[in-house]
């Protein structure tokens, strides 16, 4: 049986890089011009995390779930910058779509 006061091993914490501010006239690299200057570190996060994600959806409902490990693993400003990114892609591959209909 447990002791309720045994201490439990605790997980290893991310830590989450401070940015520098934005540089909108920065058009050579689009993490750069979002303050995101470690990006070997944030490479190295996104592959952890992708790289090993498992979802159980029989126990766990899966949006939470990555929903949690996304937010443990990126910092707002990360956030945003993959939000970012994927939303202009959706609206450039859009426009494409829309161009090939008007030909």
């Amino acid at each position: 049986m447990s002791d309720f006061f045994e201490r439990k091993a605790s997980k290893e914490a991310i830590v989450l890089p401070e940015h520098v501010e934005y540089d909108t006239k920065n058009f050579d690299n689009d993490m750069n011009a979002c303050g995101i200057t470690d990006i070997e570190g944030f490479q190295n996060r996104h592959k952890e995390l992708f790289g090993n994600l498992i979802v159980d959806s029989q126990q766990e409902n899966p949006v939470a779930t990555v929903c949690k490990k996304i937010e443990e693993t990126f910092s707002k400003r990360e956030l945003a910058f993959l939000l970012s990114k994927d939303l202009l892609q959706a609206a450039y591959n859009e426009s494409l779509e829309q161009l090939k209909k008007d030909k």
